[in-house]
C-alpha cells in the first residue's frame, strides 16, 4: 500500500536539509552610533587599532569598556584649586623676596604658606572625588 501525505504527516522541509552558510552569531550587534572625529583623531584611533591588531570598531569598543571615567570637579574642589593657585603665586613672590633680602627673613612666612597649602591639598584629597569603578 502506498503512503499518502496529508498536511499532518508531511515531512518538515526545514529539518530535511540544513542550509549552508555562516552560523548565527551568539551576540548580534544591532545598535549603531554615529560619532564624529576630527581627521587627526581618526588617524590616531586607526593607528592605535592597527598597533593592537584590531579593527577600528573593535578597538573603540574595547577602549569604551575599559575606560576609567573620573567625575568633574565640584564647585568646592574648584575653590580649593583656585586657592592653591593663589598660594603658588604667593610662594613665587616669597621666593623672589628671599633672593633679594636673604633667607632668614621669609622663613616664618613660608612655614605659614606651606601649612595652608598642605591644608588645601588635604581637603582636595578628602572631597570624595571618585571614578565610576568605585
Amino acid at each position: 500500500m502506498k503512503e499518502q501525505h496529508s498536511p499532518s504527516n508531511l515531512p518538515d522541509q526545514r529539518t530535511k536539509k540544513a542550509k549552508g552558510g555562516r552560523p548565527p552569531k551568539a551576540i548580534r550587534r544591532s545598535v549603531s552610533m554615529l560619532i564624529r572625529f576630527t581627521p587627526t583623531e581618526k588617524m590616531l584611533i586607526d593607528s592605535k587599532a592597527k598597533k593592537a591588531g584590531l579593527k577600528t570598531s573593535e578597538w573603540i569598543r574595547s577602549a569604551a569598556r575599559s575606560a576609567r571615567i573620573v567625575q568633574r570637579l565640584t564647585p568646592e574642589q574648584l575653590g580649593h584649586l583656585k586657592r592653591l593657585s593663589g598660594m603658588a603665586n604667593n610662594l613665587n613672590q616669597l621666593t623672589r623676596l628671599a633672593h633679594i633680602s636673604g633667607l632668614l627673613s621669609f622663613t616664618a612666612e613660608c612655614r605659614v604658606l606651606f601649612a595652608d597649602i598642605r591644608g588645601e591639598l588635604t581637603q582636595l584629597r578628602s572631597d570624595g572625588r571618585q571614578d565610576d569603578h568605585g
